[in-house]
């Protein structure tokens, strides 16, 4: 199941403020109190008011975030169970949430500044699996060099939704990230053809196809040129 990230933002930050909100609420006034005369049944009428608005103050904001929650799987739910117009035989939730290039993946959907909304689907390659094989190739030495040092490879999949009902693949972007938390993105420039390899399930950086003495050299050194691409990014 999907998840808005601004909804899920709001509800990181604010949660410690409506259990505060909740505790009160149901705590505010069960103390001892002082001997019940009429300023004592004044101010627990007043406690007992301001107990009711925060109760419901606490009720209405849940509700804000359930609904927002709400719409974003709805957002999300019209892409994966949409299907795209060079393979109508399964629906784009069947073709990603089952590639196994995959080691991890999440949906989510957020607006943009002009108020259209993208769905996002993420893939965690199983890249750490590829360098494995890749290090054995490696010195020692070379093995400690910061561009061989992979943490992750994620690929993100953006679909913008149309007011008719439809949608359309928007992008597509790789972000290679190592262990010291450099990172280069790179933009796709044929987003179609990338779907459809995953349509094809297709494994980015497949374990299972050996790198060879030959070719490992050459990865290597791209690795090194999209580290250097990455740390001019970050400037």
């Amino acid at each position: 199941m999907g998840k808005n990230p601004l909804a899920s933002g709001i509800l990181k930050y604010i949660s410690p403020i409506l259990y505060s909100i909740y505790y009160i609420s149901l705590n505010w006034g069960t103390g001892t109190h002082a001997p019940e005369t009429d300023d004592y049944f004044i101010q627990r009428s007043s406690k007992s008011m301001i107990k009711a608005r925060l109760f419901t103050l606490f009720i209405l904001t849940l509700t804000c975030i359930s609904n927002a929650n709400a719409n974003a799987i709805d957002d999300i739910n019209q892409v994966k169970n949409g299907a795209v117009d060079f393979d109508k035989t399964v629906t784009v939730g069947q073709a990603l949430d089952y590639w196994k290039s995959c080691m991890s993946r999440d949906w989510s959907s957020f607006k943009k500044n002009n108020g259209a909304t993208v769905v996002e689907f993420n893939c965690q390659h199983h890249a750490l699996d590829y360098m494995k094989e890749v290090e054995k190739f490696l010195s020692g030495r070379e093995k400690k060099s910061p561009h061989i040092n992979i943490k992750s490879l994620t690929q993100t999949f953006q679909f913008t939704l149309n007011l008719d009902g439809s949608f359309q693949l928007d992008n597509v972007k790789v972000y290679l990230r190592w262990k010291d938390n450099v990172v280069f993105s790179n933009p796709s420039p044929d987003a179609e053809k990338e779907l459809k390899a995953a349509y094809n399930n297709r494994i980015t950086w497949d374990p299972t196809m050996k790198p060879t003495k030959r070719n490992v050299p050459y990865f290597v050194k791209a690795l090194k040129e999209m580290r250097a691409e990455g740390l001019k990014q970050m400037r």
